[in-house]
Formats: structure tokens, C-alpha cells, sequence
């Protein structure tokens, strides 16, 4: 599967969850039900040079974007954000502004083994 610049990434396997208020939507978006602060850590594989970035109701959140300069290896991200309603949604997407958009991003990798992973803590 290709990424294209303005697509979500896609975290298939949901794992553990403390009933918290955090919820799957789809593979790709998570509903953050109470207003709060949230530490959220991502780190992805990739073949290509991309970066990734964190939305909030469909809105990059500019100070998110993580990246690196080539390469396959991780991309890491780890940052606090502040919902302001209810049922905020959260997505980890490859930007598609001309800012930060570049190569398509494999999201699997056919040379060697890949994980990705998606933390959120609500810590307010």
C-alpha cells in the first residue's frame, strides 16, 4: 500500500485500551471523547523520505510533523495536544501541504520486517 500526500496512516491492529475515553473509529482515526491534554507517541516505518503528523478534527497540527531526511528506518513523533470538544478525532496523516509534501510513503516494507505503533495517554 502506497500513502499519498493528505492520506491517513493505518494502524490495523488495535492493542491494548483502559476504557479511557480513547477509541478506535476506523484503522486510521481515533475518537478522543473528553476535553483534556493528551501525550501521543507515533512511530512508523518507511522506505521513502516522508513525514507524518498528527490532526485534530481534520486539521495538522503544525508543531506534530516529524520526519527524516532518507531512508528506511522510523519516523518518530511524540507530542501533547489540548482537545476544546468533546469527540475530537485524531489521525496521524502524511501532509499534503507544499510544506511537507515529498514521495509517496510505503506503509509496508517488502525487504525486512515492519512495525508501526500509535500510543495515546489522556493525561487531563
Amino acid at each position: 500500500m502506497i500513502l499519498q500526500p493528505g492520506e491517513d496512516f493505518a494502524f490495523p491492529n488495535t492493542g491494548a485500551n483502559s476504557n479511557s475515553g480513547i477509541s478506535e473509529i476506523t484503522e486510521t482515526s481515533f475518537n478522543l471523547e473528553n476535553i483534556g491534554s493528551y501525550l501521543v507517541m507515533f512511530n512508523v516505518t518507511t522506505i521513502q523520505t516522508p513525514k507524518l503528523g498528527l490532526t485534530l478534527d481534520d486539521e495538522l497540527l503544525d508543531y506534530t510533523v516529524a520526519g527524516r531526511p532518507s531512508g528506511a528506518s522510523q519516523i518518530v513523533g511524540m507530542t501533547i495536544i489540548t482537545t476544546t470538544q468533546e469527540n475530537s478525532v485524531l489521525t496521524v496523516r502524511y501532509p499534503d501541504d507544499d510544506a511537507y509534501s515529498g514521495e509517496a510513503v510505503p506503509t509496508e516494507n517488502p525487504r525486512q520486517d515492519t512495525t508501526s505503533h500509535l500510543v495515546i495517554v489522556q493525561l487531563s
